[in-house]
């Protein structure tokens, strides 16, 4: 399980805490660079929490590095977003964060293919390219056409 952040935004503290106790982890490290991107790739599971706003940076560098995105289910809109149980999986609170956690786990294989679903969604659609394609595709209607 991968988690790394400041935990005194919205309810961090409290979901860090009881997944801490749950699994008997420490989850208060700081890692160099080299040390944040060894871990995130050696983990298959990889916990967002949202703090100071929805759209964390970890939300979309789990599923880049390989880990299964497991995360609080976003109160924003998000184009082209992950689809629950098949390239992440999202929870609504504490005690369903525990369940899906436990849950996945116990099944490292169904845990692998969701990770390797988001990381191909990921490049699909919100990779620098995919985004300036769907950028450009917005803009169309509104461009001068030639005559």
């Amino acid at each position: 399980l991968f988690w790394a952040g400041h935990r005194q935004f919205s309810l961090r503290r409290l979901y860090i805490e009881h997944i801490e106790t749950l699994l008997g982890l420490d989850l208060n490290q700081t890692f160099s660079q080299e040390e944040y991107v060894h871990a995130l790739g050696d983990s298959r599971i990889g916990l967002n929490i949202y703090g100071f706003g929805y759209d964390t940076v970890r939300y979309w560098e789990l599923p880049a590095h390989g880990c299964m995105l497991l995360a609080e289910r976003l109160p924003i809109a998000v184009p082209h977003n992950f689809v629950d149980g098949t390239s992440a999986v999202f929870y609504d609170d504490l005690g369903e964060l525990e369940q899906k956690l436990l849950y996945y786990i116990e099944r490292p294989e169904e845990t692998q293919a969701i990770a390797q679903a988001g990381h191909e969604h990921l490049k699909k659609y919100h990779s620098g390219t995919a985004r300036a394609k769907q950028f450009l595709a917005w803009l169309q209607p509104y461009l001068p056409t030639s005559t």
